[in-house]
Order: structure tokens, then C-alpha cells, then sequence
């Protein structure tokens, strides 16, 4: 499938900095991309306050679960601003500043925590803050995370209570991880640790993010909240006819908002999402 200009093209929906990943890597493929952001990450409502309270009381917990590199992010930036004693309270409509480098971030890990992370994404943001990884499941979802997740140590509960997990995930994340690793036995406590809005560029120019997408062979959502911004923006009959999604339950929330789903990415990752999208575009 190609586009009139002779190389398919598809609209990419993740935040512009996560397009731009993405379309570097579709280029050389013969995939040619449109960057229509429809999230942007921000910190947490609080200004991040429930992480910084959480991580400045780390020693605590037996375990840090993070699900994608933005959590990764906001957890480095917060934890480099508790041991630069600044105060976090930074005015919530600014975006994250830039998390430190590998070697501070590297020094600031705590030695006694250990990592779970949901997939090869987080896990590599880790790697390059130099953050052990101790846990990743087979399988990038919440799903396999809390299936494949150690048991709890059979001494804790008698002796010093459940293991603690914090959880720093999206303000809108589903309850998967948490409500699952409960259940295995964990104490686990959930905090903000950023949020997604819609970039106020994409309100303020929908007709020319229109006319940006015409023309274009596919669309690739990344989550179910850029699928419900994307479709309301700009509604189904302007969506591109081929729909991909990085994974089943953003694929789910599309097909409930009228969209026909030609591929979901497998495994459910950025590199999973890039092979479906060359699969889909560029043979036949």
C-alpha cells in the first residue's frame, strides 16, 4: 500500500518527542511519518507531590514497579530534586525537565530497591539512567506483569507484613498491576507520577492537522486515551483506513469508537508497533 507520493505514510499519535523515535525508525523501512501528537505528558495534578512523599520515605519498599519510560522520567527527575533537597512543589503545567545523567541517576538508585518494569521500553529508559532491572515479564502488559511476578517471601507476612511495591504510574492507568499484585499478596501503594493532556497546539489548529493527515495510508495509537482524543478531534470518517495499535486494550477502545483495526502490534512495544506498521504498509 503507498500513498500518491509513492511511500505509504502513517499518522503517529504519541507524545512529539516519542513521533519523532518512532518516525526515525519507519524512514529507513520506506515509511514515511505525519507527527499529530494527541498526548502530552505533564506532571501530576499534585505538582508531584504524592511521588516525591512516597520516594523520599523509599527505604520502605521492597520494590518499584514502573510501566513506561515517562514513569522511568518523572521517578529520575523526582528523585534527583529530594537529593538536591529542592523542593518539588514546580508549577504543574510545566513539562519534566530532562532526567539527570546515567551516572548521577546511576548513584541515586537505592541499593536495596528492586526494579519491575512492564516491558522492554521502561527497561531500556532504566538501563540508560544505569538503574537495575530486577523483574520484567515474558510479555509486554499489566497482565503477564502481575502473573509472572515473583511470590511474596512466605516470612513476610508473619514476621514484618506483606512486601511493599510502590507503584508510580499514569494518572489514568488501569487498575491491572495494582489490583493484581494485591491480590498476590504484596501491600502495594499507587501514586501519580505524571498525566497526559491534550497538547494545546491540537486544539487551537485542528483544521491544519487535517490537511497534515490527508492523504495519509494508516494511523498508529499507542494508547486507548490518544485513540478517544484522536476520534473526537477529528471524528471516524477522517481517520486513515488502516488503524494499528501497540497493544490489546488500546486496540479494544478503538474498535469501541467505530475504528476497524487492521494490526496490533506484537510484542505490545514501540518496536513491536514500528514491525506492524512496516508489515501492514509495505507488503502489499
Amino acid at each position: 500500500m503507498t500513498s500518491s507520493g509513492g511511500r505509504p505514510r502513517v499518522v503517529l499519535t504519541r507524545a512529539d518527542d516519542d513521533n519523532k523515535s518512532l518516525a526515525a525508525q519507519l524512514e529507513p523501512l520506506g515509511v514515511d511519518a505525519v507527527s499529530v501528537p494527541m498526548i502530552e505528558v505533564r506532571p501530576p495534578a499534585d505538582g508531584g507531590n504524592a511521588l516525591s512523599a512516597a520516594l523520599a520515605d523509599i527505604d520502605l519498599y521492597h520494590w518499584l514497579v514502573l510501566t513506561s519510560p515517562n514513569g522511568v522520567r518523572a521517578t529520575a527527575s523526582t528523585l534527583r530534586d529530594l537529593a538536591l533537597d529542592r523542593s518539588t512543589g514546580s508549577d504543574p503545567d510545566e513539562p519534566f525537565s530532562e532526567a539527570p545523567p546515567m551516572a548521577e541517576s546511576s548513584a541515586l538508585w537505592p541499593e536495596h530497591l528492586r526494579l519491575a518494569v512492564v516491558g522492554p521500553t521502561t527497561a531500556n529508559a532504566a538501563a540508560r539512567l544505569g538503574w537495575p532491572v530486577a523483574f520484567r515479564p515474558s510479555e509486554a502488559s499489566g497482565s503477564h506483569l502481575v502473573r509472572e511476578f515473583p511470590e511474596p517471601p512466605a516470612t513476610s507476612e508473619s514476621v514484618f507484613g506483606p512486601e511493599r511495591l510502590l507503584a508510580a504510574l499514569a494518572e489514568l492507568a488501569a487498575p491491572t498491576v495494582v489490583k493484581g499484585l494485591r491480590r498476590r499478596g504484596y501491600h502495594v501503594d499507587q501514586v501519580t507520577a505524571y498525566r497526559t493532556v491534550e497538547p494545546a497546539a491540537l486544539a487551537d489548529t485542528p483544521e491544519g492537522s487535517v490537511d497534515l493527515m490527508s492523504g495519509a495510508d494508516a494511523v498508529a495509537f499507542a494508547s486507548p486515551s490518544a485513540v478517544d482524543r484522536f476520534v473526537h478531534r477529528f471524528g471516524v470518517d477522517a481517520t486513515p483506513s488502516v488503524v494499528v495499535c501497540i497493544g490489546p486494550s488500546t486496540a479494544r477502545r478503538a474498535k469501541a469508537r467505530k475504528l476497524t483495526v487492521a494490526g496490533v502490534a506484537k510484542p505490545h512495544t514501540e518496536a513491536g508497533l514500528v514491525q506492524a506498521i512496516t508489515d501492514l504498509l509495505t507488503n502489499g
